[in-house]
């Protein structure tokens, strides 16, 4: 169980335990693990039935107690949670993972303050717990302190070295410390891990897009897409690359989709607005001819000065083509042109991609994301 547990295959340790758990059903040690496991997967019905069954054995185990707090983290009831991890800590004093755990909780509640002594207690007891050297680099990297960061993901790093999550968070690191290649190879090698990570795959196709190198983050996006189809952030970047490579068509299917998968989403006008700025290259590019008016029944009618041509009517009705855009006859605004002027798509009043008030460039997925299971596609970002 803790080797596939180590490098994050948490289906097959999952099994693995549950296979320790039914021979030996009065076993405590390793439950913690497992009960982790289930966090990861998101199996709240398996985690709620394991807590309700350990508590039925001997609660004067720390392990009982950090199942029962997963249980109730998983639900996002982190102040219940605490309780249970404090009281693991009360029952062995010395139970180093019960500490991580409490300082995980603080940290999803943003109480950095309080979550930083939990980690340092749990290293001071085993200095070797990788697990709360990745809970201070999280804090550090989620307060843009990325030097102290980069030191704490490596030592995670140095303890458990084929453990893709870690790796992905120390190329996210060194990316925002401008060292983008380096950002790449940890990325890279987190992708070649097992089983397939989706985190490593998505962050890799962002440096690659800052990179210009849209080929090949077009290839990396397409195994996100296949690890998480349902990603509306995957295909918005999915589309910011197929319009760099000037396959407008693809980049509209694309940009749909996240649009339909995102319209509850701030993001979603975003989204629009790169839908329109597609359709308006579009008809720049092919534009459609000009309709001509419609044949009148019985002849044209006759100006009675030029002894020929449109009349009246059929002047006025051709007059509004012959106009240069943003004027017409009324001397009012076009109406493509309102709420016009640089920054804004014609008739839609906000401002556009490249405009005031657009997501700048790299921002997507939004930031600010940093609950319990937010972080990448196709599986929990937050390591445990």
């Amino acid at each position: 169980g803790p080797c596939l547990f180590e490098p994050a295959d948490y289906k097959k340790a999952e099994q693995v335990f549950q296979q320790v758990w039914r021979a030996e059903p009065h076993r405590v040690e390793g439950l913690e693990w497992y009960s982790t496991a289930l966090w990861h997967l998101h199996k709240d019905v398996e985690l709620g039935f394991l807590a309700q069954q350990v508590l039925q054995g001997n609660r004067m185990k720390p392990q009982v107690w950090c199942v029962v707090g997963n249980c109730f983290s998983l639900q996002k009831e982190h102040d219940t949670a605490l309780k249970f991890f404090r009281r693991a800590l009360q029952v062995d004093p010395a139970f180093t993972y019960a500490y991580t755990l409490c300082g995980h909780e603080f940290a999803s509640n943003d109480k950095f303050d309080k979550a930083i002594p939990m980690y340092q207690t749990a290293l001071t007891i085993d200095p070797r717990h990788y697990n709360a050297w990745f809970g201070l680099g999280n804090i550090y990297h989620r307060q843009e302190e990325h030097e102290h960061a980069e030191h704490h993901f490596l030592k995670a790093l140095e303890i458990n070295r084929n453990n893709s999550v870690l790796r992905c968070y120390l190329g996210q690191v060194l990316d925002a410390l401008d060292k983008p290649l380096h950002a790449l190879e940890n990325f890279k090698l987190a992708a070649k891990g097992e089983p397939p990570n989706g985190m490593a795959y998505f962050q890799k196709a962002r440096v690659l897009i800052n990179l210009c190198r849209f080929e090949e983050a077009l290839e990396a996006l397409k195994r996100v897409r296949c690890l998480a189809p349902k990603e509306a952030q995957v295909h918005f970047l999915l589309g910011k690359v197929y319009m760099e490579l000037k396959r407008d068509r693809n980049a509209l299917e694309h940009f749909n989709i996240a649009m339909d998968l995102n319209r509850d989403s701030k993001d979603y006008h975003t989204i629009k607005t790169k839908i329109e700025q597609l359709k308006h290259v579009a008809e720049l590019q092919d534009p459609e001819p000009t309709p001509l008016p419609p044949p009148s029944e019985g002849p044209p009618a006759m100006s009675r000065r030029s002894g020929g041509g449109p009349g009246p009517d059929n002047r006025l009705e051709l007059s509004h083509l012959l106009l240069p855009a943003g004027s017409s006859v009324g001397g009012s605004p076009h109406p493509r042109q309102h709420g016009g002027g640089r920054g804004y798509h014609a008739g839609s009043g906000r401002p556009s991609a490249g405009g005031a008030g657009a997501s700048p460039p790299g921002q997507w997925p939004p930031q600010g994301s940093h609950g319990a299971h937010a972080g990448y596609p196709g599986a929990g970002g937050y390591y445990r």
